[in-house]
């Protein structure tokens, strides 16, 4: 489960952001919500079918556009390269999603290939679930590592889905912040990103649509499931 959440400022410089993290499976209140998530953990999981060729064949193009494939060529280290790639397909989508809700009542869970395939010129459309099934499992089609947060405010009572990149150990978090600059000119503005440290001490980048580049800040603070693709 998810200790913590982080903004990275500088190389000297981390600042904890507010902690609301509320763990509602200690709460026997909230026992319909917990069965919810459960159901809801088994049918995001199958919706991300980073397998199909579909998903796989979007993701491969996207990591062969420029700049991504000069710098991720040039990277020593295979993980660091992935994460470059995987830098390639949030652009693509980021850049490129317009928010569409679900029908009144139903929660429906679009697959990563039937989004990719339903794009309208050029333009990816669902929720928030859709957006963290179809990121996740592009991502984790070009050779990178990604997870699904599930998330429940108990204050406003709303859902949300967001996804995660691995970025490993403290180590590479420097070399990120560095290459999400060249890759990403508006971040040089800001210059900080949020993420996540798992109690295995791995560090995960949000990669959620509150900004045009990866590691934008957590719409909301809550966790209460964490999916592991694959």
């Amino acid at each position: 489960m998810i200790k913590s959440k982080y903004k990275y400022t500088s190389t000297k410089k981390k600042t904890k952001s507010i902690d609301t993290t509320y763990n509602y499976f200690k709460d026997y209140r909230n026992y319909d919500h917990k069965k919810f998530l459960t159901e809801e953990k088994h049918r995001i999981k199958e919706a991300a079918d980073y397998k199909n060729p579909i998903v796989r064949n979007f993701a491969v193009q996207q990591a062969t556009e420029e700049p991504f494939a000069s710098i991720g060529k040039y990277q020593s280290s295979d993980d660091i390269k992935n994460i470059v790639h995987a830098f390639a397909v949030f652009k693509a989508i980021n850049h490129n999603w317009k928010y569409v809700h679900d029908p009144n009542g139903f929660d429906y869970n679009s697959k990563a290939s039937e989004t990719i395939k339903n794009r309208a010129n050029g333009k990816f459309t669902g929720d928030c679930d859709d957006h963290a099934i179809v990121m996740a499992a592009s991502v984790v089609a070009v050779g990178a590592k990604a997870r699904i947060v599930l998330s429940y405010d108990t204050r406003t009572h709303k859902r949300h889905a967001y996804p995660e990149l691995w970025l490993g150990s403290r180590n590479n978090v420097e070399t990120v912040y560095y290459l999400i600059g060249e890759l990403f000119p508006q971040y040089n503005y800001e210059r900080e990103f949020y993420y996540n440290i798992d109690e295995n001490g791995d560090y995960w980048l949000n990669l959620d649509y509150t900004k045009n580049y990866p590691g934008g800040y957590f719409l909301q603070d809550s966790v209460d499931y964490v999916i592991n693709l694959p």
